[in-house]
């Protein structure tokens, strides 16, 4: 949150209004909502990448046979689906 702040220069008696944004840290020992969000996008990039690893090591001994030419393609679909969705506009 963004709240001006006047500073007063006494030579020549004049103000100038500054917008400085305000720290949100939470209070010792406490959560808020924005601490809390992100200890949950940070749990949830390390399970992302811990079930990718896994993924990829049993995608590599499945043998799909004839409907590998249809898995290829619906996996990079997949892929670029979830790109887009994280990517987001803020």
């Amino acid at each position: 949150m963004k709240q001006p702040i006047k500073l007063y220069n006494l030579n020549k008696r004049t103000c100038y209004k500054l917008l400085i944004k305000q720290n949100n840290m939470s209070e010792k020992f406490k959560f808020n909502k924005e601490d809390f969000l992100k200890i949950l996008k940070g749990a949830g990039i390390a399970l992302a990448g811990a079930l990718l690893t896994f993924l990829a090591d049993v995608l590599t001994k499945i043998d799909f046979g004839q409907y590998t030419l249809v898995v290829a393609p619906i996996l990079s679909i997949l892929i670029n689906a979830g790109l887009k969705f994280i990517a987001g506009r803020k």
